[in-house]
């Protein structure tokens, strides 16, 4: 008998928890990320991958914004930092090295 009341009380408690506030919020929030139009949510995608490409540090402030919003869409900005640090890297180090080297 004991057994039974502690299963009811933890499977009254899930379904609090299940309905707070934050869960309603977070829930409306995916319906109006469905009803984004493609070519809106690909222009995105993009510019945030071409913007980060050129300013590494922009991207990244990007990417942690998307990461929790957009979890699958936040991947294109930090490639786009990675690509642009080497990029940078290339463009400024290497040239330095081969001259301190010759």
């Amino acid at each position: 008998m004991m057994q039974d009341k502690s299963i009811l009380t933890n499977q009254i408690h899930t379904d609090e928890v299940r309905k707070t506030v934050f869960h309603e919020l977070y829930q409306h929030k995916n319906d109006a990320k469905a009803t984004e139009s493609p070519f809106k949510h690909y222009a995105i995608i993009i510019a945030s991958f071409i913007f980060s490409f050129g300013f590494p540090l922009f991207g990244f402030v990007v990417w942690i914004l998307f990461r929790s919003d957009r979890p699958k869409d936040a991947i294109f900005p930090f490639v786009g930092v990675i690509l642009g640090w080497i990029a940078i890297f290339i463009y400024k180090w290497i040239p330095m090295i081969y001259a301190f080297f010759s």
